[in-house]
């Protein structure tokens, strides 16, 4: 769009390649730089804007839950795929800014959903193992006796051998007294 103001100053002359040039290169100039183009060019800075708050934003967001210290988490993974969305979010807010700076090139950005899947899934799985932690913590008394009911379960399992050894040598002690005072 800047060769506009250098073809305006020699009108003759081609502002890119300083070829000779006719009226209709003139036309075909403004007809290509119009208010649609502006239009466009204002639509990838309020695209690269807008990405740049919600990445801003995601981040923030990403460093906080870091920062919470969830026992459940595992934040050296969790760090990891952070750091990998942060560099990936990156390069695309530098190939928006390169998109800018020369309008007509195709850019692809690359994809987020990949880390951003995997974050979710690590929050998930702390979320879940804090409820199940807290849903614990909550019903500490009947937890207590529900533990203290299969302790006694199995206390009674191990030594239900012993406890008929017993039996049999109680009756069969009983019996003898019994038989003495008959």
């Amino acid at each position: 769009k800047q060769g506009r103001k250098y073809h305006e100053q020699e009108p003759e002359t081609c502002p890119f390649c300083q070829q000779p040039t006719d009226k209709q290169f003139a036309a075909d100039l403004v007809a290509f730089f119009s208010e649609g183009y502006d239009n466009d060019i204002q639509s990838i800075k309020q695209l690269r804007d807008t990405y740049q708050r919600v990445t801003e934003q995601l981040l923030i967001a990403i460093q906080r839950c870091v920062e919470l210290n969830n026992p459940f988490l595992n934040i050296e993974l969790f760090s990891a795929e952070a750091q990998a969305l942060t560099e990936r979010l990156r390069g695309n807010q530098t190939r928006l800014a390169k998109k800018l700076d020369e309008p007509s090139r195709k850019v692809e950005l690359e994809p987020v959903e990949p880390f951003i899947t995997q974050l979710q899934t690590l929050l998930t799985g702390a979320n879940e193992k804090t409820n199940a932690h807290n849903q614990t913590v909550t019903n500490i008394g009947s937890e207590k006796n529900t533990l203290t009911g299969q302790v006694w379960r199995y206390v009674l399992s191990e030594l239900a051998d012993d406890l008929q050894q017993y039996r049999q040598k109680k009756d069969c002690l009983t019996r003898a007294i019994e038989g003495m005072d008959g």
